[in-house]
């Protein structure tokens, strides 16, 4: 019995490596495709570079069909060479080495099958290192009441600045914070009014730190207390919004809106603008036909106004459309499309919407199908069932309420279809070119008029349908994650929105690369009267920023002005209005990571 055992055991073992042998070398599954497995070849175009005392950048020429590839590392070109990073992109930056030092490089590819061959090597030597000299024309000025801008030299050497204060020229100097070159300015915010300063300032690198340079100081600007604005006045703009206008306030930097219900009562703040210049805003979504009462405080950097006398407003409304549409007509364009088209209420500007109604009978029920905007005197709607007949009626509606249905209706019965069921698509393919977005795309199919892209998180689980009906052999799924695996399939659909019921296409897989952290605690602060400088904490392993603005409003669109490399954590706007708002965000990008997602806003005001 026991030597019976011993002999199962072995078949059983035997059995599992054939198994596995059969496996490796006979891939299959959806989608796949028999036959050998091979490594990949190892990369070419190696070249290493020195981007610093401490890092090197190793790039290559890109291998087809690798998951990802390993980075080995020596002291000399026949040395021992030590796993030193895996990395999804033929780029690989190695960090925290010695200044002045040679160092080797090999590349390998690695994909299902294993590891291919290592790389001829590439060398590269980190930069020398010298300690920075001491900054020199150290300059200090009062920007404000709160805050000092403070300027030195620059000094080629150095990697960081080092900003040191004082209540004294020859007090006891602490450190405050830092910058990286090549920025040579400091703006000191967060002071007291009409006080005084003195700053030193160390250059900083990798190699050691400089002697503190000699000392500027300045003096913070007075602070008086802001007058109440005059002249404020409330007016309704919809049935549910109310504009408050003032007068400017010479040294005012932002307002704030107060509101109440009674003239007497508990007055809140409902929002603010930013500037002394912006003496508007529009107070939203509040009811209909309400009495609002409205009161201004103007704020300068240190101190807020009294509130200023109240001014009132009463929300409107039109009332709702008295008509309805008239002549509805309908056009089955299809099997499963249908348009319906009507005539205009006789005061254009009273509907600000149409609501389209269907029903299965002349005297059914009438369901809502759909609402368009009031400019349109037809929509088409699809989806309909083929040889089926339905019955329409139109409703004009605003902001106060919708008008009865339509008196007219309209019907029509939607065209047959036996058109056989399309075959599912073939060639799909699955890219990233971000965190959060992959792109499908597959052939086109005969008799298919539209297609349905499915996804799933799991190979044989279940899939979900991600951007409805799509008439193109390509569709970019934009809800995806960072950093995730999904796999993806397609039916197709006749034109009569016919299909199989099973997904039993081919299946791809594809996953989304990883996203670089978000930049925070960005700031905004005016340099000159035509020119803002916005800096942000750095985010680790960052290779470079994007830096973007929207004017006048926080909430606006937000577009590219431009880009910072390295561990530059500044930018500089110029070119700007005198005593406007601007408001900025920044997005950050790792080596091996997509861009990050945008900032909180920071708000920056130019000055006179």
């Amino acid at each position: 019995m026991k030597k019976r055992a011993q002999i199962h055991s072995l078949a059983g073992i035997i059995a599992v490596i054939s198994v596995f042998m059969l496996t490796c070398s006979s891939p299959s599954g959806p989608g796949g495709k028999g036959g050998e497995c091979a490594n990949p070849a190892a990369p070419a175009n190696v070249k290493a570079a020195a981007v610093s005392t401490s890092v090197i950048s190793v790039t290559w020429k890109a291998v087809e069909g690798v998951d990802l590839y390993v980075v080995y590392r020596a002291r000399t070109p026949d040395g021992t060479y030590s796993n030193v990073g895996k990395v999804l992109d033929a780029a690989f930056k190695d960090t925290a080495l010695a200044p002045a030092t040679d160092y080797y490089y090999k590349i390998a590819a690695k994909n299902d099958c294993g590891e291919g061959a290592r790389s001829a090597p590439a060398t590269a030597a980190t930069m020398s290192c010298t300690s920075p000299a001491t900054p020199t024309n150290v300059a200090a000025e009062a920007l404000s009441a709160t805050s000092i801008k403070i300027s030195w030299d620059l000094i080629p050497a150095a990697a960081v600045y080092e900003i040191h204060r004082s209540t004294s020229g020859n007090g006891t100097y602490q450190l405050i914070d830092t910058t990286t070159h090549p920025t040579t300015t400091y703006t000191n915010v967060g002071l007291q009014l009409a006080s005084t300063h003195y700053y030193k300032i160390a250059a900083k690198n990798d190699c050691g730190k400089s002697v503190l340079s000699d000392f500027a100081s300045a003096t913070t600007n007075a602070c008086p207390k802001p007058a109440a604005p005059t002249n404020v006045s409330a007016e309704a703009k919809s049935s549910n919004s109310i504009e408050i206008t003032w007068d400017e306030v010479n040294t005012a930097v932002t307002y704030k809106i107060y509101r109440s219900k009674t003239s007497t009562g508990t007055y809140s703040p409902v929002g603010s603008t930013i500037g002394k210049l912006n003496t508007s805003y529009t107070d939203e979504n509040l009811e209909i036909t309400t009495m609002y009462y409205y009161k201004v405080a103007a704020e300068s950097e240190c101190e807020t106004s009294t509130q200023s006398n109240y001014a009132v407003a009463t929300t409107g409304c039109m009332g709702k459309p008295a008509q309805a549409p008239t002549n509805i007509r309908a056009e089955a364009l299809s099997s499963t499309d249908i348009k319906i088209s009507w005539d205009a209420v006789s005061d254009a500007g009273v509907a600000t919407n149409y609501v389209v109604y269907t029903s299965g009978s002349q005297n059914g029920f009438y369901r809502k199908l759909t609402t368009t905007p009031g400019i349109f005197t037809s929509m088409t709607v699809s989806g309909h069932t083929p040889s089926t007949t339905y019955f329409f009626k139109v409703s004009a509606e605003n902001s106060c309420g919708e008008s009865d249905l339509s008196t007219s209706f309209a019907y029509v019965t939607t065209s047959g279809c036996d058109l056989p069921i399309p075959s599912a698509p073939t060639g799909i393919s699955a890219n990233t070119a971000s965190a959060r977005r992959v792109t499908i795309s597959w052939n086109a199919v005969d008799g298919a008029s539209e297609y349905i892209v499915y996804r799933g998180m799991e190979r044989y689980g279940s899939y979900q349908g991600v951007g409805g009906r799509i008439v193109n052999t390509s569709h970019i799924d934009s809800t995806a994650s960072p950093s995730t695996t999904y796999y993806y399939t397609v039916k197709s659909v006749n034109s009569c929105g016919g299909m199989v019921d099973k997904l039993d296409g081919e299946i791809v897989s594809v996953t989304t690369l990883c996203e670089s952290p978000v930049p925070t605690n960005v700031e905004a602060a005016a340099t000159s009267p035509r020119s803002l400088e916005i800096t942000w904490d750095a985010v680790n392993g960052a290779v470079s920023y994007s830096v973007y603005r929207a004017e006048r409003n926080p909430s606006g669109q937000y577009t590219l002005i431009g880009k910072v490399t390295g561990a530059n954590t500044t930018y500089t706007d110029t070119g700007l209005e005198r005593l406007t708002s601007y408001y900025y965000k920044v997005t950050a990008k790792t080596a091996t990571c997509d861009d990050s997602g945008l900032s909180a806003y920071a708000a920056g005001t130019t000055v006179e």
